[in-house]
């Protein structure tokens, strides 16, 4: 099959070298018996030599049967160590490692932001500090460790917070101090007037 004359460009000396040889053959024209049965005698020339092709001719040149390493450094194999289960040998696929305690970091927000935003993001310089204290571990106001047994006890809940910094009491403003204030008249009224009933109909 030829795909929009794809095989045309091998006859191009340009796209695949010069053709052995070409016989132009037209849809229309019938073939003759010297296509069907070519002389077996006739030569094929080599368009780059000139020469007849010898198609018997043994290949002489000898060529590598293991690729060259070119500029490839020494080959080291290490060696296993071998772990026998019950004078079987085996091969250890995965290691478990139990960890007895959880380190926790406080990642705190900078100077003048209260919350993220859009417009305001969390930026990547922001972790430079928690990067340099994973290569070495150690507690500090940011950063505490707590034993399995302390989580245990806490019922498996993991949110912990910072024992290095105490909880800072609110402060509360007149507005709410008045809304406090109310709300604390209002259960005592309903205090009295549920007292009130009760003496009455005793």
């Amino acid at each position: 099959m030829d795909f929009r004359n794809v095989t045309d460009l091998f006859a191009d000396p340009a796209f695949d070298g010069y053709p052995v040889m070409i016989r132009e053959v037209k849809g229309e024209k019938e073939l003759t018996d010297q296509d069907i049965h070519p002389e077996e005698d006739q030569d094929v020339i080599d368009p780059e030599t000139g020469q007849p092709v010898d198609f018997e001719e043994e290949i002489t040149a000898e060529y590598p049967t293991q690729p060259a390493i070119i500029q490839g450094g020494e080959i080291v194999s290490d060696s296993r160590q071998k772990i026998y289960v019950a004078g079987v040998d085996v091969s250890v696929l995965n290691e478990r490692a139990q960890s007895l305690e959880i380190w926790y970091w406080e990642h705190k927000l900078p100077e003048g932001i209260k919350t993220y935003s859009k417009t305001k993001p969390i930026q990547k310089s922001e972790f430079d500090g928690l990067k340099k204290w994973w290569k070495k571990h150690k507690e500090n106001e940011q950063a505490w460790k707590v034993s399995i047994d302390t989580i245990a006890a806490n019922d498996y809940n993991l949110d912990i917070k910072n024992p290095h910094i105490l909880e800072e009491k609110h402060v509360y403003s007149s507005a709410e101090l008045v809304t406090m204030l109310h709300e604390s008249f209002r259960k005592s009224d309903e205090l009295l007037q549920q007292l009130r009933k009760e003496l009455e109909n005793g």
